[in-house]
């Protein structure tokens, strides 16, 4: 028999799969005054045994990371590996708040 289950936001949002875990590599080149005139990125996203929609919040974080600054030179690559682990399911904002981190 069916069961209804309401559970508040703290709740939900503890039990559901939470962010993907991303590795970032780069390489990053500055003008005398320190302004970035270059950014090369490798990002490894893990997406899990299921791999589900973790590729695409992988493909958001590569494409979101200049979004705050112009950078004339950017190259940005993203790979992405299946391990043992659950996979993440996809949150508000996939890849956004990650990417604005790494700047």
């Amino acid at each position: 028999q069916p069961v209804r289950l309401t559970l508040d936001r703290n709740v939900d949002t503890t039990i559901v799969g939470g962010r993907e875990e991303i590795l970032c590599d780069y390489n990053v080149s500055y003008d005398d005054k320190g302004k970035i005139i270059a950014l090369k990125v490798d990002v490894v996203g893990n997406t899990g045994c299921s791999g589900d929609l973790a590729w695409f919040s992988t493909e958001v974080f590569k494409d979101q990371i200049p979004q705050m600054y112009h950078i004339p030179n950017f190259d940005a690559t993203a790979r992405y590996v299946r391990t043992n682990k659950s996979g993440c399911t996809v949150v508000r904002g996939p890849g956004e708040p990650s990417s604005n981190y790494i700047m």
